[in-house]
């Protein structure tokens, strides 16, 4: 602990070079190699370089200090934050820490951060490749962010980054973020997702193109086609795409999910726009008998009661769930029957162990009453598994004082319930 702490300090801080060498040498002295890599994992999961807060010529001072750390006996988990929000050379930077990292023998995790870096362009992708190249046999986690950088990354930059990734045969974790990038096209995606489908050994998959404008309903079918191979998949996380696109390729690619037999943890965060889009969707979620934890986003989506219930009705059968999150913030259409539907839903999940609800109503009239959540507050009571609760219902919602009360003395006499967190009103 005190390890972690002298670490995060540390980085918090814009360091000098004299600081840098004493953290390494802090880290080798006080530290069993043998057990390097558990203590890298528990500083923040990696091991972070914020080059953000590094002084001017501190990056070239890397190249020397980074193989110092290491013994070549063991593989690390290494990790580079590159959020140079204010420019800079970001692709010479790539360059020196590929260079940097190229002395050590092997390397199981990267972190590759460049959010909101200005300058980030197809050297950047290029730097990238050879870094992947570089540690291809061993390499089982990727993590690259280059959201909302600056829009320079051309569909030949997307290509090679989804070719880079084909070449990791041992893969299994791969965390990619392109929210609020412009010029991603159909194309670009195409190739990330032909890079998907060629990792043999993928079990978690994150994949965030929230916010690219460009992309159309193709990209949408090249990310779900890419899945269709991947039965050893255990975690997804699909967020959303931009509420442009149709339902189409979620009704006709559906039937992907089911063929996910080992999936436990799924996130879906989209737009629906019918109800026969939603349902396939829901459909397909409860057909996969793994599952155990699910989070449902209809974040600022124009959904309604009927959208409740129908996802209501595909859920129930997914009696293996123990843990289910429902976020529907920014949204005006839903009344006490949506919430109603949500409360039946709940008491069908028997081994349900945890549940939140995130609902925030913008309109002056809430639609949303003492009924609705009266019932809600009784299915919570019956599910006699629950023991992580959270109801966060805000904005405009016509919850009476006088009911409020009843329904935090109603969750506090559960006794089962280990957590319990209530927000209501504005």
């Amino acid at each position: 602990k005190k390890l972690e702490d002298d670490f995060i300090r540390t980085m918090k801080t814009k360091i000098t070079n004299d600081q840098l060498a004493d953290m390494i040498t802090y880290l080798v002295k006080d530290v069993n190699l043998d057990n390097l890599k558990e203590a890298l994992f528990y500083l923040n999961k990696d091991f972070n370089f914020n080059v953000s807060e590094l002084q001017d010529g501190l990056a070239e001072e890397i190249q020397g200090k980074i193989p110092e750390m290491v013994s070549s006996q063991i593989a690390v988990s290494v990790g580079i934050s590159g959020c140079l929000h204010y420019g800079g050379d970001v692709n010479g930077l790539c360059q020196t820490l590929m260079e940097s990292l190229s002395s050590i023998p092997s390397i199981l995790h990267l972190c590759l951060d460049f959010h909101r870096c200005s300058t980030f362009d197809d050297k950047g992708c290029n730097s990238i490749e050879l870094l992947l190249n570089r540690f291809s046999p061993t390499l089982t986690g990727l993590t690259l962010s280059i959201a909302r950088t600056s829009n320079k990354v051309s569909d030949e930059g997307y290509r090679t980054l989804g070719e880079a990734i084909a070449k990791c045969p041992v893969l299994s974790q791969l965390l990619l973020f392109f929210s609020g990038n412009e010029s991603l096209s159909d194309s670009g995606v195409n190739w990330i997702a032909r890079g998907i489908s060629l990792l043999p050994q993928l079990t978690n998959l994150t994949l965030n193109f929230d916010e690219c404008d460009r992309l159309t309903d193709q990209s949408v079918e090249s990310v779900l086609s890419s899945l269709q191979n991947k039965p050893a998949l255990t975690q997804l996380y699909f967020w959303s795409w931009n509420n442009q696109l149709s339902d189409r390729p979620y009704v006709s690619h559906s039937s992907f999910l089911q063929r996910l037999t080992n999936l436990k943890e799924l996130t879906i965060w989209w737009y629906p726009k019918s109800d026969e889009g939603n349902y396939s969707m829901m459909k397909a979620v409860a057909s996969i008998s793994s599952l155990s934890r699910l989070c449902v986003c209809y974040d600022e989506s124009n959904i309604n009661d009927t959208t409740l219930k129908t996802m209501s009705i595909a859920l129930r059968s997914l009696t293996t769930l123990s843990f289910l999150q429902l976020n529907l913030r920014r949204n005006d259409n839903i009344t006490d029957e949506g919430i109603i539907a949500i409360s039946n839903l709940i008491s069908q999940l028997v081994h349900l162990t945890s549940f939140s609800l995130y609902l925030e109503a913008n309109e002056q009239k809430g639609k949303v009453s003492d009924v609705g959540v009266a019932h809600l507050v009784k299915a919570i009571e019956g599910s006699h598994q629950l023991s992580y609760v959270l109801l966060s219902l805000t904005g405009h919602i016509n919850v009476s004082d006088q009911s409020a009360n009843k329904i935090m003395g109603l969750l506090l006499a559960r006794t089962s319930l280990i957590n319990v967190q209530v927000y209501l009103g504005r």
